[in-house]
């Protein structure tokens, strides 16, 4: 495949993931959420063929979703409907990020950044031959050392 007619030869991109996965459908999700509730028989359901925080969110941790990481933030002016039905000591979802250091080659030609909506759609090499195949886009630049 070509990123630009303009290239003299043909470049195919290969996805490279820099993430790890926070989704309850891995076991390993479900083990880190049972280890931190043990308490807690519901803190990972399956609720119509997919696994789910609390039986709410597909996600073990996230930037956002503060009503459940913290009792003080599941109150008005969260309307009543996005609210956790119940109460919580500890954080049912995580703040923390996991963090993957990878540095760049002259070879890498972008990253996507994307949230779960996307990964739950498209393969992560999908997802690199839509933004491949687009005339335009911007470039990584590299910054020599």
């Amino acid at each position: 495949m070509s990123l630009d007619n303009s290239l003299p030869e043909t470049m195919i991109c290969q996805s490279s993931q820099l993430s790890s996965e926070h989704n309850a459908s891995l076991e390993s999700v479900r083990e880190e959420r049972r280890s931190l509730h043990p308490d807690d028989p519901n803190v990972v359901v399956l609720k119509h063929k997919d696994w789910r925080v609390k039986g709410i969110i597909q996600v073990s941790r996230s930037i956002g979703d503060a009503y459940l990481k913290r009792a003080e933030f599941d109150r008005e002016p969260l309307m009543p409907k996005f609210r956790f039905p119940g109460t919580f000591e500890k954080p049912i979802l995580l703040t923390e990020p996991s963090i993957i250091v990878q540095k760049l080659v002259l070879e890498d030609q972008f990253l996507i950044f994307a949230s779960d909506g996307l990964w739950e759609n498209l393969s992560n090499q999908e997802a690199v031959d839509i933004v491949s195949s687009c005339e335009h886009h911007v470039r990584l630049s590299h910054r020599q050392e």
